[in-house]
């Protein structure tokens, strides 16, 4: 059978198993009380803090070259990652503030954003499903989206920066690197996505339009046209899951296992002496 034939069959395929994940997170019954409240903020707001999470992003790229070359250190070495990695979280405490503050005029600010979910025991127990659930699709997705490129644009899709680093950086960095991937990324991005751009977007423009838009958005902030297609489908399931559990705790403790597990092949390989196409020491 022709490599073509079974790429095009296994690209199927794996679309096929995404539309599966989804009708089994729709057939989720909806929690009785999740959508008793409608929330306070619009799209407006939801685009408003987008907006912000942007820029803060772009300041803190700008602030660590200022802080690395005030120290005499290269700005697009490991130090400069570094001090950009806590100056977008600690920017971005502000932008978990705004959010609070908007939620918080519903007098629930904890419902609103899916905090106040079935218990955190229950809560871990969902997100361990639906990562379970993806493993294929995180496996497979990249590597067919990586040979569409080549077979398309006839060209090896560039890696990922922060993959980049995380292959040559000394382990202070990694340790970092990793903390802010496992723990604190995946609470800032599914509050500030899902709890609140999501929900924005529904009183809105409803919720298929907002799982669809939250989804496409969140993949688009992830640098690079081949990165942003990969991380779409964790986007969409993400996405879905919130719109139909209301349980932010769950998609955070998914999102964690995604990261940690792509953190975890990286490390293996990396102490393997296996290359992904950009070399380290």
């Amino acid at each position: 059978m022709p490599a073509y034939v079974l790429l095009a069959l296994l690209t199927l395929s794996l679309l096929g198993y995404l539309l599966f994940l989804v009708q089994t997170l729709m057939r989720r019954p909806l929690p009785y009380d999740a959508d008793a409240v409608p929330p306070r903020w619009h799209a407006l707001h939801a685009f408003g803090v987008l907006l912000l999470f942007l820029v803060f992003a772009v300041d803190a790229q700008a602030g660590s070259q200022f802080v690395a070359a005030v120290f005499d250190r290269p700005t697009n070495g490991q130090f400069a990652l570094a001090v950009q990695i806590v100056l977008m979280y600690v920017a971005n405490g502000f932008t978990l503030f705004v959010i609070f503050s908007i939620a918080a005029r519903s007098g629930a600010p904890r419902l609103m954003l899916g905090l106040s979910g079935p218990g955190a025991a229950r809560s871990v127990y969902q997100g361990l499903v639906m990562f379970i659930l993806f493993v294929p699709l995180e496996i497979a997705f990249p590597v067919v989206v990586d040979r569409l490129y080549e077979v398309f644009l006839h060209k090896t899709p560039p890696p990922q920066d922060a993959l980049a680093a995380f292959l040559t950086a000394d382990w202070p960095l990694v340790v970092l690197m990793t903390l802010a991937a496992v723990v604190v990324a995946p609470i800032f991005e599914e509050l500030i996505f899902r709890g609140f751009i999501q929900r924005g977007f529904e009183r809105t423009l409803g919720k298929p339009i907002a799982v669809a838009a939250t989804a496409v958005i969140f993949a688009s902030v992830h640098t690079g046209s081949a990165i942003g297609v990969k991380v779409l489908p964790l986007a969409i399931v993400l996405s879905v899951a919130y719109a139909r559990s209301r349980n932010i705790v769950a998609n955070m403790v998914f999102h964690s296992l995604f990261n940690a597990s792509s953190l975890a092949v990286v490390l293996v390989a990396r102490h393997a002496g296996l290359d992904f196409g950009v070399g380290y020491p």
